[in-house]
């Protein structure tokens, strides 16, 4: 994905970081170790390879990681993931989806988080380290549809 960016960089192309909460898999929303089995019968996610049964131990884990960082600052997983796309340059832009006030609110105040260069670099470990998080991230269908040229 660096390879990406980087050549985004050269030609002037701002990424869109769709989903930067993982449809809140990483906000540590969903603990119940009947996950994901207990999405609502229509939910998206239930398509999605990445959220197989077999998997979602793995995307905890990812949560779990990052709320511990978020402990040192006071913040919650999902305001770490999203400061640390914000870090990540201008051209880099995060859009979180909600569906709530609340979780709004949570995401807009992640602006007041400082993350130190320490915790910038411990999160990017972490994401490296999760391709551990295996499978697609959409169906085969809506997989065709990425990396497409917007207006």
């Amino acid at each position: 994905k660096l390879k990406t960016l980087n050549t985004a960089r050269e030609l002037g192309i701002k990424i869109i970081a769709y989903s930067p909460l993982g449809r809140s898999s990483i906000t540590g929303k969903y603990r119940r170790p009947k996950y994901p089995d207990d999405f609502e019968t229509n939910d998206f996610r239930r398509m999605i390879p990445r959220y197989s049964k077999e998997n979602f131990p793995n995307i905890l884990k990812l949560a779990d990681d990052l709320k511990r960082v978020g402990e040192q600052y006071n913040s919650t997983a999902g305001q770490v993931a999203l400061v640390w796309f914000l870090v990540q340059g201008e051209d880099v832009i995060p859009i979180p989806g909600t569906k709530k006030v609340k979780y709004l609110e949570e995401n807009l105040s992640a602006i007041n988080v400082s993350l130190s260069p320490e915790s910038v670099q411990e999160v990017r470990v972490i994401a490296e380290k999760a391709v551990w998080v295996v499978g697609d991230r959409y169906p085969p269908a809506a997989m065709k549809a990425l990396y497409a040229e917007t207006p």
